[in-house]
């Protein structure tokens, strides 16, 4: 009970406390802030008296001005456009940008209890030389209070390209979190040279040839492992609402090829709503290591995920 009355206690001492820092601020945020750059459009401070009464009607003045300009051509209200009502605002410009958010999540509680999210993103944004790709994926799952899984995983690529030319040079690197390898964390960078040998409006395929190397940090062997590097991607649209996308790639010690690891992702995209671009994709994510210092040398992920196209 003592604590319930501390805890009681300590709430009631906050919350004035609180209101009054609140309407403080309100008195000093009287400046309106440009949103961008060209003063298309203004975000004005909110009225922090009256969000502590009522948080609802605070929000209103968030609201642009009625009689604001449209966004420049080529920019997206990203969160706007999507959900449907107004909220701080994200801007990509399309002609550069492009990308996705992927979100899966799913539970039990009875006589089991489990619970298990999914989470990435990835983005590409075009540069002057080339493309540049950025990709995470994040899971975590609990079974009986057990944790099974807790993986992280991003890449990060740019891409030379020339117009007219199959050939590209490219760059990679990607750090790899699993919390049930031999291991803390993975290092990985390499780069070489990739050719389109099919470029048509339904199906692309191409292969890359480099090398790199890779560093278990936290593990049984920290050294630095030069490696070289065999890929392969693939993308055919199925339909105009579906398609396939796959990649694997192939790194075997240089000094040892018996000694390699191989990693290979597929997907299968179905849209669902292309006006606001939301679609279903069954993904899948196989690793292997020939080294597994006493553990498993193969992992293979699943999932079926919510993607929203920004």
């Amino acid at each position: 009970m003592s604590v319930r009355r501390s805890f009681y206690a300590l709430l009631l001492a906050c919350v004035p406390t609180c209101a009054v820092l609140a309407a403080k601020q309100s008195e000093a945020a009287d400046k309106p802030v440009a949103l961008h750059p060209a003063g298309q459009r203004v975000l004005h401070a909110p009225n922090w008296r009256e969000g502590v009464n009522n948080l609802g009607r605070s929000l209103q003045a968030y609201a642009f001005e009625i009689d604001a300009p449209p966004f420049p051509e080529g920019e997206i209200d990203v969160f706007t456009e999507n959900l449907g009502f107004w909220v701080p605002t994200l801007r990509l410009d399309r002609d550069i940008w492009d990308g996705s958010v992927e979100f899966s999540s799913h539970g039990a509680h009875g006589n089991s209890t489990t619970f298990s999210v999914f989470a990435g993103f990835d983005l590409a944004r075009k540069t002057a030389p080339g493309r540049f790709d950025l990709d995470l994926d994040f899971s975590k799952k609990r079974a009986s209070g057990i944790l099974t899984t807790h993986r992280t995983l991003v890449d990060i690529a740019h891409f030379w390209i020339r117009k007219d030319n199959p050939l590209s040079w490219f760059v990679k690197g990607g750090l790899e979190y699993d919390e049930f390898k031999q291991f803390d964390i993975r290092m990985k960078a390499n780069a070489g040279l990739q050719k389109m040998f099919v470029d048509e409006e339904q199906v692309t395929l191409s292969w890359r040839v480099g090398a790199g190397v890779s560093q278990e940090l936290g593990g049984v062997d920290d050294q630095v492992i030069p490696e070289a590097d065999f890929g392969m991607i693939a993308q055919c649209n199925i339909s105009p609402r579906q398609s396939v996308q796959t990649t694997a790639d192939y790194y075997p010690d240089w000094s040892d090829f018996s000694e390699y690891r191989f990693e290979s992702k597929a997907s299968w995209k179905i849209v669902i709503d292309k006006a606001h671009g939301w679609s279903l994709k069954l993904s899948m994510v196989d690793r292997y290591d020939s080294t597994p210092h006493g553990r498993r040398p193969n992992d293979l992920t699943y999932s079926l995920v919510l993607v929203w196209k920004l």
